[in-house]
Parts: structure tokens; sequence; C-alpha cells
């Protein structure tokens, strides 16, 4: 397997085994698309020209990617490993509840909207250094055409304010900001994206309860669903 597609089956893998996102790897020809359980983050990844394709959909969860070496066997997903003259196969079941064709097509019908956006803005990773874990959402606001993230703790009441300040090392970059009201995004889907690509451009398109987001030192992409930031920890699925 091709070094590019075994780093994105890896990252999606390390993302699922270390609790941070539940997800399902979909592969066919030159795209591959992760997933997550709770359907807020469907990425793509187109691979290189002149890489050999998937000529298969290949569908499989990313917790069961066991080696670089890896075929479709009917219903099944069988990872090879040879080593110290043993042969060692994991035969896994590939997942009936989500198919190639579909995510395709629900991919590329939302991320055509890109041409709509009005505003777009750049967050760095380091900026997740600022962020509290513990608190579920992240809410971005434009505060007189500068970007501002809030994050509440709504039982202690307890506020996180963080704006751009010129101090040498910029997480924000406010790039083309159009008015827009205050939209949530969960803190642990925007970690997520931080583990992939250190830079990550949002594209806002109005009337809609997504994000394109877009990776400045990799060729991801993706859809990022808004939360309705409330108590009651509400989200809008991609699907809808």
């Amino acid at each position: 397997m091709n070094k590019e597609i075994e780093e994105i089956f890896k990252y999606a893998a390390a993302l699922d085994q270390a609790g941070k996102m539940k997800n399902t790897i979909l592969c066919k020809g030159r795209d591959v698309f992760i997933i997550n359980f709770d359907k807020t983050i469907l990425l793509s990844f187109l691979i290189k020209s002149g890489i050999e394709e998937f000529k298969d959909e290949i569908v499989f969860d990313a917790n069961d990617y066991d080696s670089n070496i890896f075929a479709a066997e009917g219903d099944q997903i069988v990872f090879t490993i040879v080593q110290d003259g043993y042969l060692r196969k994991k035969k896994c079941g590939t997942n009936k509840a989500l198919d190639f064709e579909t995510i395709s097509t629900l991919y590329y019908k939302m991320a055509q909207k890109k041409k709509k956006a009005t505003s777009y803005f750049v967050l760095r990773r380091e900026v997740m250094g600022l962020l509290q874990d513990d608190l579920s959402h992240v809410e971005i606001s434009n505060n007189k055409g500068e970007l501002k993230i809030t994050q509440r703790d709504i039982f202690s009441g307890t506020i996180i304010e963080i704006e751009n300040y010129k101090t040498g090392l910029d997480l924000v970059d406010t790039g083309k900001l159009a008015p827009f009201e205050p939209m949530g995004i969960r803190t642990v889907d925007l970690d997520a994206l931080f583990e992939k690509d250190r830079e990550l451009v949002f594209h806002f398109i109005p009337n809609l309860n997504y994000f394109i987001v877009e990776g400045k030192t990799t060729n991801m992409t993706g859809i990022l669903s808004w939360a309705l930031y409330d108590e009651l920890g509400r989200i809008n699925l991609i699907n809808k």
C-alpha cells in the first residue's frame, strides 16, 4: 500500500483507538473518506494520480486497521502480517451501515457549496493549548470583524474567551469575515482535525449548518457540522 494511503489509515485508526473519534473508512478509485460515528465530521482525501487506485469498494471500521497489506474477500476485510516466519491474518466484517456511493454523493453535494462561501478564517493547532478539553463545545463568533472563540461551563458559569493578540504567535487568521451569528463546534471534533493538519481553513456558507474545512499542509478537506451550543449538547448531523 502506498505510504500516503497508509498515513491516512493510521490517522483514522489512531483517533479511534485513542477514543477521540470513532470512525469508518471508505475507499474507491482515488477517493478515501473518513466519517465519524456521530456523523459530525466527513473528511475527504483525494489520492494523487499515478498511485494505484482502489478497484473495489472498501469499507471498514478504522479500529480494525491492522496492516498495510489487506484485501476485500466477500463480506470481510482481511489484514495480513508476515513476521518471523509466521503469517498472521485478521479478518473483519465490512461496515454494512455505510456504503461508499452514498457517502461520496453526500460529500461532493455539500462540498460544491464552497463557491457560495461569504467568509473564511484560519485556525492553527496551537489554539488547542488555550482551550479546555473538559468543556464540550467551542463557540466561534464575529466580534466587529475579528474572530472570537468562547468556551462556557454552563454549570459553574466559567467563561473562556480567546481573541487574536499580536504577540508574534498568530493562532487565528481572520482572512475574510462577513457578519455571522455565533456558531458552535464540538471541542473533540476540532481536536481530531488538528491531529492531521496544523492549520485549518474554515469556509462559512450562509443558511447552512456546516463548515467546509481545508487543511493547509495536507490534501484533507471535509465537512464539519455545527453544534447547537446549549446545555443539551445537541448536534446537527451531516446527513441533515
